[in-house]
């Protein structure tokens, strides 16, 4: 099945995605915290999974799970998933991948990221496959 043929994916989909893929591989889903909110109270939401960067000033850019392992995924304003990745290997972080993204010209499409910690670097590149095969992302066919 060629990508073209592929659905998009929203942020719709992400938590049932994310249960469906983890009950098929017989564990418990990542808790997902996904709020509008970059602040809580004047501090950065740590547990927040969702960040608009395009939102505030690129210098107080923050990456949910910065110094963790998983899955991130950028997504436009209408909720439309624009590329997924995985920080799984070595000393790869999801700040450092997600940052080292940003430069790239499909983000223009995009307005937010989303980060899933998942510490087993198995679990996060098989389900960074697994939504690769079934939606269209965008940006990783460039």
């Amino acid at each position: 099945m060629s990508s073209s043929k592929l659905p998009q994916f929203t942020e719709d989909q992400l938590r049932e995605e994310l249960d469906t893929f983890f009950r098929k591989e017989g564990k418990k889903p990542p808790e997902l915290k996904l709020t509008d909110t970059t602040e809580v109270f004047g501090e950065r939401d740590q547990a927040n999974g969702r960040y608009w960067f395009r939102k505030i000033n690129p210098k107080l850019w923050y990456y949910p799970f910065a110094d963790s392992k998983g899955v991130y995924l950028f997504f436009g304003e209408d909720n439309h998933g624009v590329y997924v990745g995985q920080a799984s290997q070595g000393n790869s972080d999801m700040g450092s991948r997600i940052g080292d993204h940003v430069s790239h010209t499909w983000v223009a499409d995009a307005d937010y990221v989303v980060s899933i910690p998942i510490a087993d670097e198995k679990l996060a590149r098989d389900f960074e496959c697994y939504l690769r095969k079934k939606f269209d992302f965008p940006g990783n066919k460039q």
